[in-house]
């Protein structure tokens, strides 16, 4: 069963808009961008200017002094998809003016991230005449002069934060570092920068051409490090996505197996990976090599050896991210972050494990696993949460550490993992137990799901991290149907929405027959979408939640949004079956981990189990009688939706009707025995 699955999950709702503005104004109007010259200057941005950067001009020319003198040129990478399409881009540059270029790119798995002294050691050893970084550079200072010490010109590109300034670098490119340049660029947006800069300055050949392939390389590296998606890179991604079908690099059209333009979701959730999975498993290689091939058959061949790598990721991720959840289950609800280890877990798919985790839990995690003497692996957070700042206050504790606010990695001495356990803790503020609220961007009425207005919601794409997909709530629709989908993982609901059909699919979800069935009234929270299926076209509703409607029946909700009294059990006194029923459904769903309950929905769950109309009310007695009765623990939480319960995996048999809750409720009448 979904571990979200008797969460109630707080909507931020808007004020109902009664205006005649088509629904993708309204959307707009929600995020803030209320005015016509706001919306202009989110939906028409201009690209950035590649010389707003100060050492933009010193980094051209430089490479063009080298490039003259037929110098060697090193093009030094990170191993994930950012760093790769950012090495790709300046490799596919520096060949296409004629340069003498090689590369080199870490191993996530022997290297890890950045320029190590080994890194350097080989540089020295083949004595290029300048080396340029991408996606890494800003804080390898030592690395970094021995390289000039050695007479090779540096050119730093990076985006990451700047921990030291690195001014032995000839020239240093980092929009962190530029007080004039806003946007957080990805590396692979850094790299295709310098890129145009050079054109621009010395365009050689079909430059537009080039521009065009390295754009959609830029898009893909932005996409998939999860950049804000507005100002100079939704200018970027719109411009990659645009020329994808013409000019991607054929090993990506044969990655999309697709001859329709690709959005940003297919990148992040299809592409991304498969670029990643290579480096995952060691073989970063083979992704830079599919970047860079312009021969088909090569690039069909590589293509299969990526999905090949990435169907192996998966299989290894299935199987860590089952023993991490069983760990994570047994974290305190209280506590911010989880935190799981392993010594034999493979390195490169912890952090998208870690992911996994924070999708799961809503909750920062970090997963390591044991390289000798020390705890190594990644973390990831959800948004809002600064990894970097909490690791930099923890760092004491730490061997190693870099990252954003939502993704780093760290190492841990095994002598110090249980202090920066608790150091960590202790610095992290506390998050609220449940899931980060759901942030509704309209309420729909029927009018908003036709054709027209569904198709103009292209007009917010690219959608992804800062310019997320619109976000609507459906409320009071009336279940029509509830079906399984894709063998009960999935599941499809039919609606009456005021009178309109409409058809709703929820995905991880195939658990909500066992809570909702026909005539169940509603409100539902999802992107709305026009789907077209078997030659049928119509609206559709991809569900991020849903919940009992208020302007359903008031027996399952009012009682404890109102405070209403006990008094409610002498018209309906209490079955005293309740209770074992109770005590058997939360054995089959949360077993024997502390988990967080709304009261509301495990009622739904109840009354489909057992054929009858409990409230959350009743389901709170029971609970409370349990917990008496000490067969579980019950604790509040400061969300009143909501308590936390743990059965007692062994206990001590006491008789029900010995509890005082029992006892008061038999004495005024209130248990149907």
């Amino acid at each position: 069963m979904d571990e979200h699955a008797f969460i109630w999950r707080k909507w931020n709702l808007p004020e109902p808009d009664v205006s005649d503005r088509p629904l993708w104004e309204k959307i707009l109007c929600r995020r803030g961008y209320d005015t016509a010259a706001k919306q202009r200057a989110l939906l028409l941005t201009d690209p950035l200017d590649p010389f707003a950067f100060r050492d933009m001009e010193k980094a051209i020319l430089l490479m063009r002094d080298v490039l003259e003198r037929r110098g060697h040129i090193v093009v030094f990478g990170d191993y994930d998809a950012d760093g790769l399409t950012a090495a790709a881009i300046l490799v596919r540059l520096l060949r296409h003016v004629g340069g003498v270029v090689s590369w080199l790119i870490p191993d996530r798995l022997d290297d890890g991230y950045g320029i190590s002294s080994g890194h350097v050691d080989k540089l020295l050893h083949d004595q290029p005449d300048l080396v340029i970084t991408v996606d890494c550079g800003s804080n390898s200072q030592d690395e970094v002069r021995r390289l000039k010490a050695a007479g090779i010109f540096v050119i730093v590109t990076d985006h990451h934060v700047v921990d030291m300034k690195p001014d032995m670098a000839d020239a240093h490119i980092n929009p962190r570092e530029e007080p004039h340049v806003e946007d957080l660029l990805s590396g692979a947006g850094v790299a295709y920068l310098l890129a145009e800069a050079y054109l621009q300055r010395f365009g050689e050949g079909d430059g537009e051409r080039v521009l065009a392939t390295l754009v959609v390389l830029a898009m893909v590296g932005t996409v998939a490090d999860i950049m804000p998606l507005t100002g100079a890179n939704r200018s970027l991604v719109k411009a990659g996505l645009a020329a994808f079908l013409s000019s991607a690099p054929p090993g990506l059209l044969q990655l999309c197996k697709a001859n329709t333009v690709p959005n940003a979701g297919t990148i992040a959730y299809s592409l991304a990976p498969a670029l990643n999975a290579a480096s995952r498993l060691g073989q970063a290689e083979t992704a830079l090599h599919l970047l860079l091939c312009d021969d088909e058959a090569e690039a069909f061949r590589l293509s299969g050896r990526l999905r090949d790598l990435n169907e192996r990721r998966r299989e290894l991720e299935h199987v860590i991210t089952e023993d991490a959840v069983a760990q994570a289950k047994a974290t305190p609800l209280d506590q911010a972050i989880i935190v799981v280890r392993e010594a034999n877990w493979h390195t490169g798919v912890l952090g998208i494990v870690a992911a996994r985790l924070v999708e799961r839990f809503g909750k920062a995690a970090i997963v390591l696993n044991k390289d000798g003497t020390e705890w190594q692996g990644s973390a990831r957070a959800p948004q809002g949460f600064d990894l970097h700042a909490l690791l930099t206050k923890t760092s004491e504790h730490l061997t190693r550490y870099g990252g954003h606010h939502r993704a780093a990695g760290l190492a841990v001495a095994e002598q110090q993992f249980e202090a920066f356990v608790a150091a960590l803790q202790q610095s992290a503020a506390k998050l609220p137990d449940t899931l980060p609220p759901l942030q509704v961007d309209a309420l729909l009425s029927p009018d908003d799901l036709s054709q027209t207005e569904l198709e103009r919601l292209a007009l917010l794409e690219p959608c992804g991290e800062a310019n997320p997909e619109p976000l609507t709530a459906a409320i009071g629709c009336c279940i029509v149907a509830v079906r399984q989908l894709g063998q009960g993982k999935h599941a499809r609901i039919e609606v009456d929405f005021n009178g309109m059909p409409l058809s709703c699919v929820m995905f991880r979800r195939g658990d909500l027959a066992d809570f909702y069935g026909p005539g169940d009234v509603v409100d539902l929270v999802g992107k709305p979408v026009w789907h077209t299926f078997r030659n049928q076209a119509y609206a559709q509703l991809l569900l991020s939640d849903i919940r009992p409607s208020a302007c359903g029946d008031p027996a399952y909700d009012e009682p404890l949004r109102s405070g209403q009294p006990l008094d409610l059990f002498a018209a309906n006194p209490l079955d005293a079956a309740l209770f074992e029923q109770t005590y058997r459904l939360l054995i089959q769903t949360i077993g024997y981990a502390e988990r967080l309950i709304s009261p509301i929905l495990f009622a739904k769950r109840l009354s489909r189990a057992y054929n009858r109309h409990y409230s959350g009310l009743a389901v709170v007695m029971a609970l409370t009688i349990l917990a008496e009765a000490r067969m579980l623990t019950l604790r509040p939480t400061d969300d009143e939706r909501h308590v936390r319960v743990r059965l007692i995996e062994k206990p001590v048999r006491t008789n029900l009707r010995d509890t005082p809750a029992w006892q008061n409720l038999e004495a005024k009448g209130w248990l149907k025995l």
